[in-house]
């Protein structure tokens, strides 16, 4: 009886041992998983906004101006 009862803690020991090593693996994937679907989201975002700029790109401010005359100047000197 007693050998049986022995038994059944270590296999209830050894099954919870299993479970501490699973539950962090789980999650690290979970996290995982988590942050590529963020980087999708963020490069989707961010691919949306590229595309948005080239087919409507804002007008040159004055700074821009200022700039591309330097450069001229530049170029031609």
């Amino acid at each position: 009886m007693r050998s049986s009862r022995v038994s059944k803690v270590q296999k209830r020991r050894s099954k919870h041992e299993r479970l501490e090593t699973r539950i962090p693996c789980a999650q690290e994937a979970a996290t995982k998983t988590i942050k590529d679907f963020e980087m999708l989201s963020l490069c989707d975002e961010a691919r949306a906004v590229f595309v948005k700029a080239l087919v409507t790109p804002p007008a040159p401010n004055r700074n821009l101006r200022l700039a591309a005359d330097r450069y001229r100047k530049h170029v031609r000197a």
